[in-house]
């Protein structure tokens, strides 16, 4: 169980509810049932992230929206600019968000609970925040997330296109749904082959490598934003999250470049070797 205390609960209520999500995100909110949570984004008109969120329906005209707090901004101002078309409003709620990676377990109350969409067999839930006090399990989430292959945390921004992050894999976009903002970008490039970055776990170690290359060495730091090129000098990625104990990093490789094990140099020509986590 994970307590996500730096995440938020917002409720979405008014007969549009799900049309207001169906315009202003890239899931198909308009084919779900009550009880069911669904995982989306927000996109700028260029098809750039903005925020990504979970939406809980609790009712025919009611959502839970669970979202980061550094995104929540960005959410709520995504609204207003479109609510004016929609009768719905956004208030906030006393809940916090849970995660379980399996069957929900303790014996806290919880006020809603759902399978989570991106994972078989996990499910997210809410409760009262005065029945969790402080607690909050924010950084090992942010660690199992990594060592799952998700992009978690603030190193997205306005500039990062989600289908080279993996969203699709993670039940996030819908293909066959009407407009929404950003779509057009997305389509084409989902249904050209045109998306040139993948985002892969890699497992590091402090061994050296045998023949076989199935043990990794790498340099003493590990580090977030580190630029990766081949013995040629030619750019094969970027190191974009690192785990607490650096054990495990994501990397957004390009695709020309299939993920194995491999030996490329960061910028201060420091070798680094990393295997892909099977």
């Amino acid at each position: 169980m994970y307590i996500l205390s730096k995440s938020s609960i917002l409720k979405l209520v008014g007969k549009d509810a799900d049309r207001i999500l169906q315009v202003m995100s890239t899931n198909d909110f308009l084919k779900i049932s009550i009880g069911q949570i669904v995982y989306a984004c927000l996109l700028t008109p260029q098809s750039k992230f903005v925020a990504d969120f979970f939406a809980y329906k609790i009712s025919d005209d009611a959502f839970l929206i669970e979202i980061q707090h550094h995104l929540m901004k960005a959410f709520i101002d995504a609204f207003v600019k479109t609510k004016l078309l929609f009768k719905v409003v956004l208030e906030e709620t006393n809940f916090v968000p849970i995660f379980y990676p399996s069957d929900p377990s303790g014996n806290l109350k919880l006020q809603y609970l759902g399978n989570d969409p991106r994972f078989d067999g996990a499910h997210r839930a809410v409760v009262y925040k005065e029945d969790v006090g402080l607690q909050s399990d924010d950084l090992e989430y942010r660690d199992l997330m990594l060592n799952k292959g998700v992009a978690y945390g603030d190193f997205l921004t306005n500039k990062s296109f989600i289908l080279e992050y993996g969203f699709d894999k993670l039940n996030a976009i819908s293909f066959n749904k009407g407009c929404y903002i950003g779509q057009e970008m997305i389509a084409r490039a989902k249904h050209m082959n045109l998306v040139q970055k993948s985002l892969i776990v890699f497992c590091c170690s402090q061994e050296h490598s045998n023949n076989q290359g199935n043990v990794t060495v790498v340099s003493s730091e590990i580090r977030e934003h580190v630029v990766l090129r081949d013995v040629n000098g030619d750019k094969m990625g970027q190191i974009v999250a690192v785990s607490r104990d650096k054990k495990t990093c994501l990397i957004q490789l390009k695709n020309q470049f299939p993920p194995q094990s491999f030996s490329i140099l960061d910028e201060d020509n420091q070798i680094w070797f990393a295997v892909v986590v099977p």
